[in-house]
């Protein structure tokens, strides 16, 4: 799976850094998906539902 993540790229603009714990995001796209709930309704063991939702649309 490791393989298929795409690399978390540092803006040379800056700003904040990305997120280092993709498994964890992962985790929390195919919770959603074998589940159906909504976004709003994740679990927080995931993290922020909007952070792993962003990282859904950017993986797609």
């Amino acid at each position: 799976m490791e393989s298929l993540v795409p690399t978390v790229v540092v803006s040379p603009k800056g700003g904040r850094p990305p997120i280092r714990r993709l498994r964890r995001i992962a985790d929390g796209i195919f919770y959603k998906l074998r589940t159906g709930c909504q976004w709003n309704a994740m679990p927080p063991c995931f993290g922020s539902s909007s952070t792993v939702h962003r990282y859904f649309q950017k993986w797609v």
